[in-house]
């Protein structure tokens, strides 16, 4: 399937797009869903477990420039926030313009 796109995605977000899709579309109940994500969410820290580890396995390679990391992946967070609040608010004038035709 991302074959087919004309750019490079990775499979997890094609995967929440469609997930997302037919979720909207009602062809997949979120009761369906409802369950396993919520067991995801509570045990989300546990997934970041395995990360952690192999950045203090390198933390001899990236101790002189640790700082720079931080600034960058602060840097990157907040523009997803900002992102994300600017998408958030043109869906909310849209879902408004809609209600009101």
């Amino acid at each position: 399937m991302a074959s087919l796109i004309p750019f490079p995605i990775p499979g997890t977000i094609l995967a929440l797009c469609i997930l997302f899709i037919l979720l909207k579309t009602k062809v997949i109940k979120l009761s369906w869903v409802e369950d396993a994500g919520n067991l995801l969410l509570k045990n989300m820290t546990l997934l970041f477990v395995p990360t952690g580890v192999k950045i203090m396995a390198y933390f001899g390679v990236i101790k002189d420039i640790w700082w720079k990391l931080l600034l960058l992946c602060s840097a990157a967070t907040a523009l997803s926030f900002l992102a994300t609040a600017l998408v958030v608010g043109g869906v909310m004038k849209l879902t408004r313009k809609g209600e009101k035709s």
